[in-house]
């Protein structure tokens, strides 16, 4: 939580290292590299810094603790290259290697160093090299990467949750950002993103960061689309003996007509109602319009379609719904209470008023 609180004072300040670090190589290339800096960066321990870029910290103890923005390292504005920490270091300050990009390799000559402080190597380069005594490399693996350097990869699953996504896997440096992520899909779901848990869970985005100790394996989270569509009765064909059904879906996944229950009421003739058929079901894609038929079963049915319901089931997002539609109007049934299946606000659909 504090990485987050303190990420975008760290980005500017970043970006002011970059512009700076610039300024230094030109001038290096016009009078020739710095020959040699020095100072304290703790109670017993001293640095220096050459014309190679490299520098050595020596003497015992810990470092100071420094903070970008507040009291950077002296060494901030140095295009450091290479780090030397001698036997008798003891731990590494707080921020100390920040936003040090073109640092490339550290080096441990000893094995004292007990402690990493929490964003020391914060925005270094990809895939810094380590050397370090044998005894110690995996603790010191531990620790610098805790301490944000990029020191190797780790592999990020995908979990589709009940969906289908193409890249089950991607591999990426320990404290880098995810970048694009894969996008899954799921009949009749739309996909809300990746999380790190099944249930629940934080969403991750292109800009956030895997950290160590972060989960390797992203669950995919689904939603169901709101029911949103029109269908009215259209015509009637006499000769056919059949109605015929308008329907514009503006739902975020397909809608399904089935084939089965369909039947047709006239007010007129004290609610007679008749049996509707259909060979097989009709799919109707996102945005998409279409023209349903529905044959009725049995002789001659009453002429028109004024003062006519029809009710049929569908399918959407999972689910199965019944709806009842006239010339005008649509609704489903949801629970006791029939509900309008589109959204008022829309302007294309005044014209079914």
């Amino acid at each position: 939580m504090f990485r987050l609180f303190i990420k975008s004072k760290r980005i500017v300040v970043l970006l002011t290292v970059i512009i700076i670090s610039t300024s230094f190589i030109i001038m290096d290339t016009v009078f020739g590299a710095e020959t040699v800096k020095s100072g304290k960066c703790g109670k017993n321990l001293t640095w220096t810094l050459d014309k190679e870029r490299k520098l050595t910290i020596s003497g015992t103890g810990e470092m100071y603790n420094y903070d970008i923005g507040d009291k950077e390292a002296p060494w901030f504005l140095d295009t450091i290259t290479v780090v030397v920490f001698e036997e008798g270091v003891t731990s590494i300050g707080y921020d100390a290697f920040f936003g040090c990009d073109r640092l490339n390799k550290v080096i441990f000559k000893g094995s004292n160093v007990k402690k990493i402080n929490e964003g020391s190597f914060d925005y270094t380069k990809r895939n810094l090299q380590f050397t370090c005594p044998k005894v110690v490399r995996k603790r010191y693996k531990k620790m610098l990467a805790k301490a944000g350097a990029q020191i190797y990869k780790i592999k990020i699953k995908f979990d589709p949750n009940g969906g289908k996504v193409k890249k089950k896997s991607m591999k990426m440096f320990i404290n880098e950002e995810y970048g694009k992520l894969p996008k899954a899909t799921r009949s009749d779901y739309i996909f809300k993103g990746w999380y790190t848990k099944k249930k629940g869970g934080h969403k991750i985005r292109k800009d956030d960061a895997y950290y160590y100790g972060d989960k390797r394996r992203l669950y995919a989270h689904w939603k169901r689309p709101k029911l949103n569509f029109m269908c009215s009765i259209y015509d009637y064909d006499t000769r056919e003996n059949a109605f015929y059904l308008a329907l514009e879906n503006r739902s975020k996944c397909k809608v399904t007509i089935l084939p089965y229950g369909a039947k047709i009421i006239d007010y007129d003739y004290k609610k007679y109602d008749r049996a509707l058929r259909r060979s097989k079901s009709v799919k109707v894609g996102f945005d998409k319009e279409k023209i349903v038929k529905f044959k009725v079963k049995g002789s001659n049915t009453w002429p028109g379609i004024d003062r006519k319901t029809m009710y049929l089931y569908i399918k959407h997002g999972g689910k199965k719904y019944k709806v009842k539609c006239n010339e005008n109007r649509s609704y489903y049934k949801k629970g006791k209470k029939w509900k309008d299946t589109f959204s008022h606000s829309d302007e294309r659909w005044d014209y079914y008023f």
